[in-house]
């Protein structure tokens, strides 16, 4: 798949429980082009919502494999900051749903300039 001759540097995707399909249907280019993602992925709520959190494990275990890494973005009322996090897990704050997921070889850089915090 190639959308453009230039480099794609960053990938935005917001819909709404379907990011499974979309990683998936892209899959090729971010293998090629290894961009920053940044993802809206809804939590889970409980354990029994087994087919969200099915679809969760589906995508950190394709981002694993690629060699990328998952950030959670923590809001407060006046700054954003990144949290490196193993995993999503079942959780039920909206507030904790926003991800910066970035290939392992743009970390230091990443962590440079914001402020990370290690869960």
């Amino acid at each position: 798949m190639q959308l453009s001759n230039k480099q794609i540097t960053t990938l935005k995707i917001d819909v709404e429980g379907a990011e499974l399909y979309v990683i998936n249907a892209l899959l090729p280019l971010i293998t090629q082009s290894r961009p920053i993602v940044l993802m809206e992925i809804l939590p889970c709520y409980t354990s029994t919502n087994t087919e969200r959190i099915q679809r969760q494990d589906a995508l950190e275990n394709i981002f694993s494999n690629l060699g990328y890494l998952k950030y959670r973005v923590a809001k407060s009322p006046t700054i954003a900051t990144l949290q490196l996090v193993t995993t999503i897990g079942v959780h039920g704050n909206i507030e904790d749903c926003e991800y910066v997921i970035i290939p392992q070889e743009l970390q230091d850089n990443i962590e440079q300039k914001f402020d990370v915090k290690h869960k």
